[in-house]
């Protein structure tokens, strides 16, 4: 897994950008409702002249009024009802506006309550919405609904007699369609209903239809991109046609600010392929009118892949056009108008509020190189040109000191760096009417310098594989060793996941080169020339399709497996596998299949090198901001068609190596856990012992702490961003309106489900000086599942969050898309291939997470490979995990010591933590049966020595990591098992103690059964309950013997003897008392005596009210003896109860006198317990009934 799942370099910011993209476009319909089916209007008439006007229904006036009068000196009032069918709006559409049009009739004229008129005052109006149903031929104004004056609409005073008026009621209509069961229509009325007022206008009834009342609505239905919304409903009214180029800037959706983008040198407008994907969207969705020129971003893309599998040399992709803006003095100068936050066209104009530009942006479509040598070259196809302008010269800078180069359409153009890093080149493009434009654009420069290696690196022979219905092909490239010319003593290296495959603009690939760079990093054991040096031929596999399935790539593993062995001859020696990353797991399963089928693998040594045996990890927090977004399409531009980067990530997501690999991955928001390694992976590389057994042996690496240091702890926050974000890879053009609040934290502790995920993202939309809106776009949170082990800081190969200096090479840096503010904070590295994965420890557990694993010994869970090494502190520094895949002196030395065979190889020892041995027992006694001791299985290398002390016998298991151990002696007494394990690392050992014969039990405090409470001072004469206190179970009570002796002074001194795991006890006589306890096993006799003296400062005469004890008849309670204190009061109360041993009643009684009698004569015999009780106070005492029980 090389190059680290590299999709997620940019998840923060990315997933900010793709939420602007990932919504459709509003469009406005417009309807009428016009008088007619979907039009309801009735006039109610009252006249207190005559009482059956109120009760008579007027539904086919001509005229709808609202009015107060006289006729013949009586008072007359009118008003109407209104209500719209509006089934033809949809459900969830907003509505932009809805205007009411009444219409005065010509022919009213004079002053009536038929009129309009206001001899009085003033005739303004109230439409206020209706709350019950009425019907259109049956309301009459006796019946008329009650309306509400919540939201009622107010209109202004007539200005004359035949006015027509236009009525904004919005806010109802919207509330109509919002909730259609409401929608029992509106009533106008006069403000004030004081006679000589009236308001009159045509209704549907009237015979000339062209003053028939309508309602015009506009409404849109939501996309789902509030910005978008906002967008359309401001420059809805605008008449688009005389936008200059049809092009609007202040209209675009500006994932890029189009004016940065004039054609003129400045580090702002410097460009990636991702700035000129983005900055193409900008300029596409500003489209206001008529047909866009411009082909969409899925054409562009198509059209880039194409040309690319085309050329050798890197295209260059150039935009150029003219749009317009809106003047920044549009308003104040009259040109446009802004009424409730629409824009306007002003008539009557003295000049456009329309300004142009030119927008000029060209970039390499892929700004990286993983060599020295750049070859850039202009393509017909890929220039965007709706200016008009006809190109004269082509020209490229390539920072190289030569200045512009002048190019042609078609023909490369190169370049030769001597040093790595970001070259920061020039693009322009000259016309014929001598106008020139230009930017910055970028190239990200590796691998540029040459050194004399052993290995070169040039191959000596590379050696293709075709494709095949099994696997997707792919090549091996061969370096001999020192004096072959011929493949001899093989190293067969198996590359990891390489991204590049699917996504060249995210990474350069880990090929041929990339591990030759890598094996001559280490500073004082050059691993590049002793490899050479001891005759190794390399066989580097590179896989066409470095992300497919990791069984595909398995098999082609096979193939070239099968070819290097017939290659070699039969003087060859046998082959030596190095799988790096996932490579190590493709190595693995190819060489196990061959193994089960019976096929020879001439193979002795398999190594994996930090390989994700048990899973990769990529925080799950980040994860999720990609996957939780929507996947949808802005003005026909696809999500992730707007950047290199986004496709790839889609691309990479859905890889078969991806899901195959990821511990946690996640799909559309949720976590999903990993199938592939326990139900395919696992059984394959597993051998039973009845099957084939492989002739290799599994050696393997981690760049995890041997010592078990982490990174950091569970749940720290891993990210967090507040106010401005930066886009993509592109931090020099800020975009200051998107606001985001984001935190990204770490995996909690296995069981907790705390929140790893929020996103908050908003959109500061300005419009001139004035206009500011503040838009909520997203919210996203997502908790971590419960089950998920605290992968994220522990230890292990680490991948980098902080920003990079480019995407050349495998090792992409994380961070780069999460580019913060000020306010801004982000962890630098998290756990890529946890130590417990690359040693393959097996279960996993949060223990074994972060124990120590030294000298290829595991303290807790034991490991697949026959030995391994982890990684030591970076000397002088604080950094005990290092980056994943990498090469140091010492890793490199004791894998070439184990390539060697050399069998005292103990470099992977440690000198900062050895190792713990601690043994654990099945019991810490031992008596008549068999106790177990042991310590972890540590592997291959290692001994065991076990010592014991008197009075024990070791029966089995000696030398190995547990024995069986038995009592020689029954009477009680304590001994020791040492163990001391001999490691090739040395020496460690361990004791502990032992008892032998029964183990003792202890008596606990007292509890006083009144409170049930444990009493740890002087006693009363109460009942109390002591209880055996041991962590022995399975005993069977009469196995515990009791022995309570009396104070010597006390009428019966004599000790009493009882059985159980708890018994009862009551003070008969103030003093101390003296209590025994003994544990009885079978075959090992009498523990030894526990013994606690208790004092108790008063005792009850156990004849004063209970007599007589022990009975076998009768039993006589004196309730005076009891409660003294009642003295001779004759209203006092009692309840006497009697419960046996399981404190179930066989008698009760309330009483008021002072004696009674029990029979318990046909009571079975046994211990009884005798409840009195007056009030709240109790007394409990013991009952012998039948029998002393002891």
């Amino acid at each position: 897994m090389k190059t680290q799942l590299p999709f997620f370099r940019g998840l923060a910011t990315l997933c900010l950008f793709l939420t602007l993209m990932s919504h459709r476009v509003m469009a406005q319909t417009t309807v009428t409702i016009n008088a007619g089916a979907n039009w309801t209007d009735v006039m109610l008439y009252k006249n207190n002249q005559n009482s059956s006007i109120a009760n008579t229904n007027y539904y086919n006036q001509a005229r709808n009024l609202a009015s107060a009068w006289t006729s013949s000196g009586y008072t007359t009032f009118w008003r109407t009802l209104f209500k719209f069918n509006l089934n033809s709006i949809p459900s969830g559409a907003v509505v932009q506006s809805a205007t009411l049009y009444l219409y005065s009739d010509p022919t009213a004229t004079g002053n009536s309550g038929t009129t309009n008129n206001q001899l009085s005052g003033s005739n303004a109006i109230y439409f206020e919405k209706v709350t019950g149903n009425w019907g259109e031929t049956s309301v009459t104004w006796n019946t008329q609904p009650a309306t509400t004056t919540s939201g009622r609409i107010w209109q202004q005073p007539s200005t004359s007699t035949t006015e027509n008026i236009q009525v904004n009621i919005t806010s109802f209509v919207q509330e109509w369609v919002n909730s259609p069961s409401a929608n029992y229509g509106m009533r106008m009325a006069l403000e004030n209903e004081q006679y000589y007022r009236g308001r009159s206008y045509a209704s549907e009834e009237h015979t000339n239809t062209a003053i028939r009342p309508k309602l015009i609505i506009t409404y849109t239905i939501p996309s789902g991109d509030p910005v978008a919304d906002k967008m359309n409903h401001i420059f809805a009214p605008l008449d688009k046609a005389q936008v200059p180029t049809g092009f609007l800037a202040d209209y675009a959706t500006e994932f890029l600010p189009l004016d940065i983008f004039n054609g003129v040198l400045t580090d702002s407008n410097r460009v990636n392929m991702d700035a000129w994907r983005m900055a193409y969207a900008s300029l596409y969705t500003s489209r206001i009118y008529g047909t866009n020129p411009l082909p969409t971003l899925a054409s562009v893309n198509s059209t880039i892949e194409s040309v690319q599998s085309t050329t050798s040399a890197i295209p260059v992709a150039i935009a150029f056009s003219k749009y317009g803006y809106i003047k920044s003095d549009a308003i104040s100068n009259n040109l446009l108008k802004l009424e409730n936050e629409q824009l306007k066209d002003v008539s009557g104009r003295t000049q456009s509020p329309y300004a142009e530009r030119f927008f000029f942006t060209a970039s390499p479509v892929s700004n990286n190189s993983n060599s020295g040598s750049v070859s850039l070259v202009f393509k017909p196809e890929l220039f965007y040109n709706t200016a008009g302008k006809a190109v004269q010269n082509l020209y490229v800078d390539f920072a190289d000191g030569r200045g512009y180069v002048s190019a042609s359409w078609n023909i490369p153009v190169s370049a030769t760096y001597t040093s790595d890093g970001t070259k920061l080149i020039k693009v322009k493009v000259s016309f014929t009417d001598n106008s020139s434009y230009e930017c910055y654009s970028q190239l990200e420069v590796a691998n540029a310098t040459s050194v004399a290696l052993r290995y070169a690196r040039t191959p000596d022979l590379i050696q293709p594989f075709a494709a095949t219905g099994l696997h997707s092909g792919g090549e091996a490239l061969i370096s001999y060793g020192a004096g072959h010319s011929t493949i001899t003593k093989p190293l067969i290296v198996v590359e990891g996941y390489d991204a590049s495959d699917v996504a060249p603009g995210l990474a350069g690939p880990y090929d041929y080169r990339s591990f030759i760079n890598a094996i001559d990093r280490p500073e004082f054991f050059r691993f590049n020339d002793q490899l050479d040096i001891a005759g190794y031929d390399l066989i580097f596999l590179n896989f066409n399709d470095g992300v497919d399935d990791i069984t595909r790539n398995a098999a082609l593993f096979e193939e070239v497996v099968n070819w290097v062995n017939t290659q070699k001859g039969s003087g060859g020696e046998q082959n030596v596998v190095m799988g790096l990353s996932m490579g190590g797991l493709v190595a693995r399963y190819g060489l196990a299949k061959m193994t089960k089928e019976g096929k020879n693998t001439h193979t002795r040594l398999l190594i994996t090198h930090d390989s994700p045996h048990q899973g990769a990890n990529v925080p799950l927090g980040f994860q999720h901001i990609l996957t939780s977004l929507p996947k949808l399409v802005v003005r026909g531009i696809k999500l992730f068609d707007s950047s290199g980067s986004m496709r790839a990530a889609e691309r990479l997501m859905n890889a078969p190596a991806t899901k195959q690999m990821l511990i946690i991955r996640s799909e559309d928001g949720n976590a999903v856990q990993n199938t592939f390694l326990s139900n395919v992976y696992k059984p394959m590389v597993t051998f039973s012992s009845s099957g084939p057994q492989p002739s290799y042996r599994f050696i393997a690496t981690s760049q995890g702490s041997e010592c078990g240091q982490q990174l950091f702890a569970p749940y720290a926050e891993l990210g967090r961003a507040n106010s401005q974000f930066f886009l993509s890879t592109i931090p020099w053009i800020l975009r200051p309106g998107l606001k985001a609040d984001a935190i990204v934290n770490a995996l909690p502790t296995q069981g907790s489900t705390q929140r790893i995920t929020y996103l908050n993202l908003r959109y500061e939309l300005r419009l001139f000086w004035f206009v500011k809106t503040h838009i909520n776009i997203l919210n996203i949170s997502k908790n971590a599942p419960s089950y998920a082990l605290p992968w994220d800081g522990a230890p292990g190969g680490t991948y980098s969050l902080s920003t990079g200096t480019g995407l050349a090479g495998p090792n992409v840096q994380w961070g780069q898309f999460f580019k913060l503010s000020a306010s801004g904070s982000m962890t630098g590295e998290f756990s890529f291939v946890p130590t417990v994965s690359a040693l393959d420890i097996s279960p996993t557990t949060s223990t074994s997470l972060a124990a120590r694993f030294v000298g290829g010994l595991s303290t807790t869970s034991p490991s697949t490979a026959s030995d391994f090494i982890a990684q030591e502190r970076v000397a002088n520094t604080s950094r005990f995990n290092i980056e994943h895949i990498s090469f140091t002196d010492r890793t490199s030395e004791w894998l070439f010591q184990e390539m060697q065979n050399n069998t005292s190889n103990t470099l992977n020892c440690s000198n900062e933590c050895g190792l713990t041995v601690a043994i654990s027992s099945s019991s810490n006694s031992v008596c008549g049966n068999t106790a177990y001791f042991s310590v972890p299985s540590y592997g291959s290398g290692v001994t065991y020595s076990w010592s014991i002390g008197p009075g024990l016998t070791i029966v089995s298991g000696q030398g190995t990591n547990q024995i069986g151990v038995t009592s020689t002696s029954g009477n009680y007494s304590s001994s020791t098992v040492s163990v001391n394990v001999a490691t090739p690392c040395g020496n460690v050992s361990s004791s502990t103690t032992v008892n032998i014969g029964s183990g003792p039990a202890f008596i606990s405090n007292p509890y006083d059964l009144s409170c049930y409470c444990q009493i740890y001072g002087p006693e009363t004469g109460k009942t109390y309950q002591f209880f055996v206190d041991t962590n022995v179970s399975g005993v069977d009570p009469s196995n515990y013997l009791w022995t309570i002796t009396p104070p010597l002074d006390s009428p019966e001194p004599y000790p009493m003897e009882y059985s159980g795991s708890s018994i009862y006890f009551d003070a008969y006589y103030p003093g101390e008392y003296t209590f025994e306890l003994q544990q009885y096993t079978p075959g090992c006799g009498w523990s030894v005596k526990d013994t606690r003296s208790f004092y108790f400062n008063q005792g009850y005469d156990m004849y004063a009210y209970a007599y007589p004890n022990p009975t076998s008849d009768e039993l006589n309670v004196s309730l005076s003896n009891a409660f003294p204190e009642d003295g001779n009061k004759t209203d006092s109360s009692y309840e006497v109860r009697l419960l046996n041993a399981q404190q179930k009643e066989v008698f009760s009684k309330k009483t008021k006198e002072k004696q009674l009698i029990i029979p318990v004569q046909k009571l079975k015999g046994g211990t009884y317990y005798l409840q009195l009780k007056s009030g709240n106070r109790n007394v409990v005492n013991r009952i012998l009934i039948g029998k002393e029980v002891k």
